[in-house]
């Protein structure tokens, strides 16, 4: 199932989605389990993470509001898998505009 950004519910005007609306999303979603995020994807996230001191795309060092993240060199609706395609990457990296800015540049 392809990726979609989320759509504003119309219950909370301009802030995105009310409670719940995300709960009644977060309800239709499959599993972890279902996704292929299962045991095998949990230990090499893990792995990745470990030792982590930077996030490769921005460079930054951790902080305790700048968390680590495994996340997909290519991403799985273009094809990556989990195994041998996670790097560690900052929480704002992965899952904000600096991951589209990064990833244009990343060639692996």
């Amino acid at each position: 199932m392809p990726w979609a950004p989320r759509r504003a519910c119309g219950h909370a005007p301009g802030t995105g989605e009310c409670r719940a609306c995300k709960a009644a999303r977060d309800r239709r979603r499959p599993s972890r389990q279902a996704r292929g995020l299962g045991a095998e994807y949990e230990r090499e996230r893990r792995a990745v993470l470990k030792d982590a001191t930077h996030c490769v795309s921005c460079g930054r060092p951790f902080t305790a509001t700048r968390r680590p993240t495994a996340g997909h060199v290519i991403p799985r609706v273009q094809g990556g898998g989990s195994r041998g395609n996670l790097e560690v990457q900052c929480h704002v990296c992965n899952y904000g505009e600096g991951s589209k800015l990064a990833r244009s540049s990343h060639v692996r």
